[in-house]
């Protein structure tokens, strides 16, 4: 492993990480693979039925994650960067309170209506992320990436649409499989009801993944669900935030790249205010496990001062 890890070559990178995941599998003392776990809800209801579904991640508990994403050089600058422009914009050495610009608890609080508000789509999508629970806002929007991802990956669609659904995925693992890792709320029953839908519709959402469909009219089905009906399944609210993300670039006339770019970022932000709202407590029991990329991102807003459990002079 070590004269693999030192041939600095794609061949041999790919062994060593293909090993390393196997071995993180049968072994208790994990250490990061440097790779985030992706679980995508739309797709692992439909293939819930399928032979496929029945390997080996299943036999060793491992049946809820997908597949593995290596966090790539653009990943880990997007990160930084967004980290960054928070630091910026918050300076301890303020002596008035400054709500919204030089305000920790402010900064830490956002969880990606900074970044909409900056793209002037506040009143457009803003909503989507003031949910009080956050799981709720979480779960919207991986459904309306997903969607805009099958619509627009035909497109040819701007680089930022592969990260922007790996940190989506990343984020629903964590809500499936790690909900200690996130805020409190109701995710586990929004998650529950939103897959019960997601079976009631499945035809449909086949068509629109393998790009039969990509008519948003013949998406009205789903669109006039009924929200009063006491559910708190989120397929509705996905559908209606992705039409009206597609819809910047119809009505708006935003480029593509502009719009995948808005998306990436209030994943970032929503990474980051998931990462600050997590107690020491369970990012160690994480690290127990091999670790997470939200642990790496605490660490990093800690050493940053962008941190109310961590604070600095």
């Amino acid at each position: 492993m070590l004269w693999l890890s030192g041939q600095k070559k794609p061949f041999f990178n790919s062994v060593y990480q293909t090993i390393s995941r196997f071995l993180s599998f049968l072994h208790n003392d994990k250490r990061w693979a440097r790779s985030m776990a992706q679980h995508n809800l739309i797709k692992s209801q439909l293939s819930e039925n399928s032979l496929t579904s029945i390997s080996l991640k299943k036999l060793l508990g491992k049946s809820h994650i997908l597949s593995w994403e290596d966090i790539s050089a653009d990943m880990k600058h997007l990160i930084f960067q967004h980290l960054l422009d928070k630091r910026t914009r918050y300076s301890y050495r303020m002596r008035y309170h400054d709500p919204g610009k030089n305000d920790l608890h402010e900064i830490l609080s956002e969880r990606g209506d900074q970044v909409i508000g900056r793209e002037g789509c506040l009143e457009k999508i803003g909503g989507s992320v003031k949910s009080p629970d956050f799981n709720d806002s979480l779960l919207t929007w991986h459904i309306a990436t997903d969607i805009c991802y099958h619509d627009d990956v035909r497109k040819n669609g701007h680089p930022n649409t592969k990260m922007s659904i790996s940190f989506s995925n990343y984020m629903v693992y964590l809500l499936r499989d790690c909900p200690f890792l996130l805020p409190r709320g109701i995710g586990k029953e929004r998650y529950t009801q939103t897959c019960s839908d997601v079976n009631q519709h499945s035809e449909l959402l086949l068509n629109i993944i393998s790009g039969r469909n990509n008519s948003w009219d013949s998406y009205e089905t789903i669109l006039q669900l009924e929200d009063s009906s006491g559910k708190v399944s989120v397929l509705c609210a996905g559908f209606k935030l992705a039409k009206s993300l597609q819809s910047l670039e119809t009505q708006d006339g935003w480029e593509n790249k502009r719009k995948w770019e808005m998306i990436s970022t209030v994943w970032v932000e929503m990474l980051t205010y998931a990462a600050s709202h997590c107690g020491w407590k369970e990012h160690a029991q994480a690290l127990t496990r091999g670790g997470e990329l939200l642990t790496h991102v605490c660490l990093l807003m800690a050493h940053l001062g962008l941190s109310e459990q961590c604070l600095t002079n």
